[in-house]
């Protein structure tokens, strides 16, 4: 049985099992007494009401709240120094399920300790192109590479303004977090990730500073 068999059906087997219950429970117990029609107000008319009379200008400051948004850094993002010189290395994916996972019949379809590659089994088509957003000479490195016009590269910052450096090279941006750092294990940036194989290959680069 393949892995993407045998993953369906953990699916399908845990699906049953939440639905099961569900459906056992819900049985007709007739009426007792005498009843009578339930009357709820529309939820959505009454808060709609409840919006327009409320004069939103007293209580949101457009300018405060633009300020606020354009401002924004998560708290887990992940900060790297510069590279010191070009490198390329290969980050092994592979994953060990922490616990058991039932397969829906009294058995285990995964022990603890099973240890897999997803990449042996899915690709992964998307370039990541990890830079710091705050060096100038970063994003010009960006601005001036192929990737500026890739569509399967994803520009994420490892410092700096995301909705700055996204006006700045004119495509969506985003915020490198402590998890994806983390997994493929990056050290420094620029660096540029991509699936060879069944491995994720980084590239780092350097970029000589501006005089």
């Amino acid at each position: 049985m393949t892995f993407s068999t045998r993953f369906s059906n953990a699916a399908t087997a845990l699906a049953l099992l939440v639905l099961l219950p569900l459906t056992v429970q819900a049985q007709n117990l007739g009426s007792f007494g005498q009843t009578y029609p339930i009357w709820e107000p529309d939820a959505l008319q009454e808060l709609q009401e409840r919006a327009s009379q409320v004069d939103w200008k007293k209580h949101i400051n457009p300018e405060a709240l633009k300020k606020k948004v354009w401002e924004y850094q998560p708290q887990d993002l992940a900060r790297l120094s510069r590279a010191q010189k070009d490198r390329i290395f290969q980050v092994d994916m592979s994953y060990t399920v922490p616990k058991d996972i039932p397969d829906g019949r009294g058995g285990i379809l995964y022990p603890a300790g099973y240890r897999f590659n997803p990449l042996e089994y899915v690709s992964y088509p998307q370039v990541l192109v990890v830079f710091d957003g705050s060096d100038p000479d970063q994003v010009k490195w960006f601005k001036d590479s192929p990737y500026l016009l890739e569509p399967r590269a994803k520009p994420m910052v490892a410092g700096g303004n995301a909705f700055e450096v996204m006006n700045q090279i004119g495509r969506p941006v985003f915020y490198l977090p402590y998890e994806v750092r983390d997994r493929l294990q990056l050290k420094a940036v620029p660096s540029v990730v991509l699936q060879k194989g069944t491995a994720m290959e980084v590239r780092e680069v350097y970029v000589s500073k501006s005089q």
